[in-house]
């Protein structure tokens, strides 16, 4: 029986010779992807650096990544955007539109005077009472803040802004500050163990606010007076003021002063 040459195609030698075939195909394949890639973003990367300069150019390194594939399509790094994930999404102009917009009285903000000249707008204060007749009768030099040692149900009235400082003052005792005649009603709803509503409170001050404030009430015959009585960051605050006393002939100024500025206010307005 005459012998059969050996074929390529048939047995195991021509199976694996076709299997070695393949892989160098592929092989080739893939390294011809990978120049034109890289030529690409090096293409790309000259561009961008000759348009717009090396500061804001940014492209991918030219070495070719270990799976083949081309390198990112943009070269540019993206504008960081106006608001984050986490943060608000408003843009910056309707933020400065409703920081400046009027809010309600339970919103937290308020319209209060510091300087009883400007009125400003401070965040997390709520106010609860003014002592508008202290403008009137004295006049206000330095000011402090202290706070205000409460029970429950006075801080319940305070928060329905039933108070009242028309009366008050603050007098200095034994190294302490107490609010004396500060109205506060008592709370509707409080059990049989409601508050004083006339009593005297005790204010929170520094020791050497204190010991300033008790030298100047002293020597230079000052008086501490309540100016306001409002919430910040939900605690209840006193603005005190040292007063000196008006006199009749100042009050009298002072009105003249007041009627002049409005009559100046007012032509401005109609030359509008």
């Amino acid at each position: 029986m005459p012998s059969v040459p050996c074929s390529p195609r048939y047995g195991r030698a021509g199976r694996s010779a076709t299997r070695s075939r393949r892989s160098i195909a592929t092989r080739a394949g893939r390294a011809r992807t990978a120049s034109r890639s890289t030529r690409g973003s090096a293409r790309t990367c000259a561009s961008a650096v000759r348009s717009c300069g090396p500061s804001r150019a940014r492209c991918a390194s030219a070495a070719p990544s270990p799976s083949g594939r081309p390198g990112p399509r943009w070269p540019f790094r993206r504008a960081a955007s106006t608001s984050s994930r986490r943060g608000s999404r408003r843009s910056p102009s309707t933020a400065k539109k409703i920081s400046g917009s009027t809010s309600s009285p339970t919103s937290g903000w308020c319209t209060a005077s510091s300087s009883f000249g400007a009125i400003v707008r401070q965040k997390g204060i709520k106010l609860v009472a003014e002592n508008r007749r202290a403008r009137h009768d004295y006049h206000l030099l330095d000011r402090y803040e202290a706070g205000l040692v409460l029970v429950g149900t006075e801080v319940k009235s305070l928060r329905e802004g039933r108070a009242n400082l028309a009366r008050a003052y603050a007098d200095v005792r034994d190294g302490e500050v107490w609010l004396v005649g500060a109205h506060i009603s008592t709370y509707d709803q409080g059990n049989i163990a409601n508050h004083d509503p006339d009593r005297d409170r005790k204010l929170l001050l520094h020791s050497r606010e204190i010991a300033s404030l008790y030298g100047k009430v002293r020597e230079r015959g000052l008086t501490l007076v309540p100016t306001r009585l409002y919430f910040k960051d939900g605690r209840a605050k006193v603005e005190l003021a040292l007063a000196r006393g008006k006199e009749r002939r100042d009050k009298r100024r002072d009105i003249a002063r007041r009627e002049a500025d409005r009559q100046i206010e007012r032509a401005l307005k109609s030359r509008r």
